[in-house]
């Protein structure tokens, strides 16, 4: 089950003025009081297992979330880091995908690539690599 939650920026503005103004306690008391609906922009609850889009009936079945931008357009980067994370993905890689925003065979290709030439081709002092990369 996928839970996508959507912040009320304008809401939680309002909040984290207050706090910065210094009304803490009293601020805090009311933002843990404020309703889902209402802190919340969007609220999406979609029962998925990434791994069962591979097949197509079940990624027709599920493309009109994506047309409905059930997690706020949000869709690829959710799906494609969630299904790769549920495979133990490394904290490593994680960081690749954290600062690329998706998984996409552009950033495992380059993964690999630069994991190989830090292996077998370790840089000395004042050394770089030029890559150029086609992803398949």
């Amino acid at each position: 089950m996928y839970i996508y939650l959507e912040v009320n920026q304008d809401v939680l503005r309002t909040y984290l003025d207050r706090e910065a103004a210094g009304n803490v306690d009293v601020d805090f008391k009311a933002f843990l009081n404020i309703p889902a609906d209402v802190l919340f922009y969007r609220i999406s609850r979609v029962n998925i297992k990434p791994t069962a889009l591979i097949e197509a009936a079940n990624a027709e079945a599920w493309d009109h979330n994506f047309a409905d931008k059930v997690f706020g357009g949000n869709e690829f980067r959710i799906l494609t880091i969630s299904a790769v994370w549920s495979k133990g993905m490394s904290n490593v890689f994680a960081n690749a995908v954290e600062l690329h925003n998706h998984i996409c065979p552009g950033l495992t290709s380059g993964y690999f690539i630069a994991r190989y030439l830090d292996e077998n081709f370790p840089l000395g002092e004042d050394e770089s690599y030029i890559v150029w990369a086609v992803p398949p």
